[in-house]
């Protein structure tokens, strides 16, 4: 298994992965990506959408999850907390520790400090093993296999 320590940002608008990160799972286009869109980065950087890929993976405590990242060419996997709560989950950044819960089963996934910096952890295996690319059709009720968007 590879892990994958995504950085929880408030300040970012979308949750980006950079192409070479979890690219054992597909990409597909998606509008922004086939007009050519765009993020500016932090110091005024034109860094174009590629697509979407779907990310499934366990934390370190065994919660199945998966999150939807928009390709682009960022440093490293950057987790919107915007998108997170939009999804029906509330972030908690607190030096007692911080958390992503989900509104409805009030589960909840850790999130560690590292450097002064959030950052979740998940594990994703070598080899997309589901055979399909959406996380969607794991993420319902009968499953323990959610979205970050639907945090189980």
């Amino acid at each position: 298994m590879d892990s994958i320590e995504i950085n929880a940002g408030s300040g970012a608008i979308d949750s980006c992965i950079p192409p070479n990160i979890a690219s054992m799972f597909k990409v597909r286009a998606t509008k922004m990506s086939e007009n050519g869109g765009y993020y500016t980065s932090a110091s005024g950087g034109v860094i174009y959408n590629e697509g979407e890929r779907d990310v499934k993976g366990v934390t370190d405590d065994s919660q199945e999850l998966g999150m939807t990242f928009q390709v682009a060419k960022v440093r490293g996997p950057l987790g919107s907390v915007r998108r997170i709560c939009e999804a029906g989950n509330r972030v908690v950044f607190d030096e007692d520790g911080s958390y992503i819960e989900n509104k409805v089963s009030k589960k909840r996934v850790n999130i560690d400090k590292v450097k002064g910096v959030y950052m979740l952890k998940l594990w994703v295996k070598r080899q997309e093993s589901l055979g399909v690319n959406s996380v969607n059709g794991f993420a319902n009720s009968n499953s323990s296999f959610a979205r970050l968007g639907q945090l189980i």
